[in-house]
This record gives C-alpha cells, sequence and structure tokens, in this order.
C-alpha cells in the first residue's frame, strides 16, 4: 500500500481554506453526513489503482 504522505506531495496543489473551514463547519455540526461504505469504496479503488500503476 502506498503511503498517502507520498500521494498527498505529489498531488498538492491551491487549497481553498474557507471551502475546507466550511466542510468542518458541516461535519462538527452534523450538516453534513459521512458515508463510511462511499469512503471504503474510494480507497479500494484508490489502493487499486496505485497497486496496478
Amino acid at each position: 500500500m502506498q503511503d498517502i504522505r507520498s500521494v498527498d506531495s505529489v498531488q498538492r496543489g491551491p487549497v481553498d481554506r474557507d471551502k475546507v473551514a466550511a466542510f468542518r463547519t458541516r461535519i462538527a455540526t452534523g450538516a453534513y453526513r459521512i458515508d463510511p461504505r462511499a469512503i471504503a469504496r474510494a480507497m479500494i479503488a484508490f489502493d487499486l489503482q496505485t497497486a496496478s500503476g
């Protein structure tokens, strides 16, 4: 499995800090629901993609 820090350093782009703050607020207040299954699917797809490349 690839270390996420190395992926982040390669794919780093501009970060919209206001958008990040808005998401953090929505998560903290319960206005944004996290879907653990969707996250798991995305993590598996990412792992499969990086393992084949």
